[in-house]
Formats: structure tokens, C-alpha cells, sequence
């Protein structure tokens, strides 16, 4: 059994990482995602769209859901 709590939707995950839905199926078509099929669809591993969000914002690309800002 899933922990829901670890795994979220696609539309979920593009708005954590600033991505689009079709790119966040993309990287878990390639594995850069971990995914879990269910009855309800495709989730995403949240850890790994976390760090996803992390390398987007160290390349200057920044997340939605960083609360950091630049003074």
C-alpha cells in the first residue's frame, strides 16, 4: 500500500516544480520521477519532484513552491 502522503498527481507536481503536466509524464517516462500506478492513474514520488523543484531553482529557474527569495 502507498502512503499518500508520499506520492501526488501530475497537475500536483507540475505546480510544485513549475513544470507543465505533459513535461512531469515525460520524466517519469524517462525514470528522472519515480511513479506508481494506480486505479486512479499515474501518482509521482513528492521526494522526488521535490528535488526536481531543487535543481530547477539552482539553475535559476525557480520553483513555485520555494519560499526563498532573493533580498
Amino acid at each position: 500500500m502507498i502512503d499518500p502522503k508520499e506520492w501526488i498527481s501530475a497537475k500536483r507536481a507540475a505546480a510544485l516544480a513549475d513544470l507543465t503536466v505533459q513535461w512531469v509524464r515525460v520524466l517519469g517516462q524517462r525514470g528522472e520521477l519515480r511513479t506508481v500506478e494506480t486505479d486512479l492513474g499515474t501518482l509521482y514520488s513528492l521526494e522526488d519532484v521535490r528535488r526536481k523543484a531543487e535543481e530547477r531553482a539552482a539553475t535559476g529557474k525557480a520553483a513555485r513552491w520555494s519560499s526563498t527569495s532573493a533580498a
